[in-house]
């Protein structure tokens, strides 16, 4: 329609919705001039003032409901591709945990391991050079 008459920083658009049969009335919309902010003004049809400035712009077309579902589809799978792989990394990363705990666990059995047979060669230390051969004193 044009620029708002009380606000030259906002344009005021009325929106219709075209569904193949009579346009739907979809409220008066107002809009930043840098296309960032919307606000709905009015959505009964009422008066909003407007100023000489603004110029009416009017498109007269529809869409073919096939184009909309079509597009529609192409987002859906395209949000569908996002989960799975959102989904998958979410795996993967539970793997690499996994493998990280796994990895831990053999050091602390390898160390364990380690002590046990410092533990053994010491003790057939002290037996080997006690004095009866069986007390390890």
């Amino acid at each position: 329609m044009g620029f708002d008459y009380n606000n030259d920083e906002r344009v005021i658009v009325c929106a219709y919705g075209y569904t193949g049969s009579t346009p739907k009335y979809l409220g008066t919309w107002s809009i930043d001039t840098e296309g960032k902010n919307s606000k709905l003004e009015d959505l009964t049809g009422g008066y909003i003032p407007v100023s000489v400035i603004g110029y009416r712009l009017e498109e007269d077309s529809a869409v073919d409901s096939s184009e909309t579902e079509f597009e529609a589809k192409q987002i859906k799978e395209k949000e569908d591709k996002i989960k799975k792989d959102a989904k998958e990394a979410e795996k993967q990363l539970k793997e690499i945990k996994q493998l990280e705990y796994e990895r831990k666990i053999k050091q602390i059995d390898m160390k364990t391991l380690f002590k046990i047979r410092q533990k053994e060669e010491a003790r057939k230390t002290r037996m080997k050079n006690s004095k009866d051969g069986i007390t390890g004193i």
